[in-house]
């Protein structure tokens, strides 16, 4: 139920609030995080970024095209389950770089907030790759080094 108020809340926001813009990439600078709903111009997945200054800047992601059934093809989306966050990729993000296609997105974080690791998401099918540091698993509570969206390690001092 929260997770549908939520999702409500959001689609409300980015109908009549937020402002909606299509971009293929998006880096973190303190003078220019914006919070919005970014969707991708040719599939039906927008980005929700929440910038909270300080605090790091986080994002989630919402099927908001039509699904067409009480779920879509593979069963990953549904009529009442349109919204995806995780800490692992979604805390004190750096960046996210959407693919051509849309179905999958790159998307980099801090280790201050975040889990100091760089990852490919693919929308389609909601599983999450994590593809730098390589060896070793991240998390919140065990960050990597941190990364750029082009996957360097970013200097924190």
């Amino acid at each position: 139920m929260k997770q549908i108020i939520f999702t409500i809340i959001l689609v409300l926001i980015a109908t009549f609030g937020l402002a909606q813009k299509s971009i293929e990439k998006w880096e973190w600078s303190p003078d220019k995080c914006v919070s919005a709903v970014y969707p991708h111009p040719q599939s039906p997945f927008a980005v929700a970024l929440f910038c909270e200054d300080a605090l790091g800047t986080y994002m989630s992601v919402i099927h908001l095209g039509s699904i067409g059934a009480p779920a879509s093809e593979n069963g990953r989306w549904t009529l009442i389950n349109r919204h995806w966050y995780d800490s692992l990729w979604s805390s004190d993000i750096t960046g996210f770089k959407w693919a051509k296609d849309g179905l999958s997105i790159t998307v980099s974080t801090s280790p201050i907030y975040g889990s100091g690791g760089y990852f490919e998401i693919n929308l389609r099918s909601r599983t999450v790759k994590q593809l730098l540091p390589e060896g070793v698993t991240v998390s919140v509570v065990n960050p990597g080094p941190g990364y750029d969206i082009s996957g360097r390690v970013i200097d924190l001092y």
